[in-house]
């Protein structure tokens, strides 16, 4: 059998994502959800990766490892944001120490824009602006969950490869949410082959890839239920 983690707070450490499997399951039984098999397995996968966040925050390393985050993809009203809502609320009230955030993407990359301006301004060292800012990013938010990811813009197109490597290369959590799979984002941008593929594999590299609407073998994209059309919440 697996070794039984020891030490003050060790059982609260394990039931994190207990906790929100049984938030979950509450929901379901009460009518606020519909059972949903991709749902259920998406909200499965968010559990674990709570509990290991929750396993990271007590080891003594300074500069902890990068716990891989999620991109979760699908239609729109196929619950993406609700479940995000249910990861991080448990984020936050169970692992208190975490310092985490959640943010619309698109008020994100303002505030970016605006921090690597202050950057250039007052930079003397030789790491880029960029990089600099997710570092200091990666810094502040150990976990950093981005709801509603889409780049239509070229400015956001150019810097996100060095944004995010700059965010994961210390040890920063990201779980995001997109209408749109990976392959798809900044579709027929301009540029679009100069900046995308790179940021495309290291989102890959850094994160496990959902696609909430269909299991896997589907072809990326492929549309789902939009419970919202059924009178309720998105979930």
């Amino acid at each position: 059998p697996p070794e039984q983690e020891k030490g003050p707070g060790a059982g609260r450490r394990q039931a994190v994502g207990a906790a929100m499997r049984s938030e979950y399951e509450v929901m379901l039984q009460k009518g606020d959800l519909v059972a949903d098999e991709r749902q259920g397995e998406t909200v499965e996968q968010l559990a674990l990766l709570l509990d290991e966040l929750g396993k990271q925050q007590v080891k003594s390393s300074k500069k902890k490892a990068n716990v891989p985050g999620l991109f979760l993809y699908g239609s729109v009203g196929s619950g993406k944001s609700l479940l995000m809502d249910l990861f991080f609320g448990h984020a936050r009230s169970a692992l208190p120490s975490l310092p985490s955030r959640r943010v619309h993407f698109h008020e994100f990359m303002l505030s970016v824009h605006q921090d690597i301006h202050k950057q250039k301004r007052s930079q003397t060292g030789s790491v880029g602006a960029v990089q600099a800012v997710g570092a200091k990013l990666a810094q502040e938010n150990r976990l950093l969950c981005l709801d509603e990811l889409q780049i239509s813009d070229i400015a956001d197109a150019a810097i996100l490869s060095q944004l995010f490597q700059g965010m994961w290369d210390q040890g920063c959590t990201v779980v995001s949410t997109s209408n749109r799979a990976p392959a798809e984002l900044y579709k027929d941008g301009l540029n679009r082959h100069v900046y995308m593929p790179k940021f495309e594999a290291m989102l890959r590299a850094n994160s496990t890839v959902r696609n909430i609407n269909a299991p896997p073998g589907v072809a990326e994209g492929e549309a789902g239920t939009d419970y919202r059309m059924a009178g309720r919440e998105e979930r």
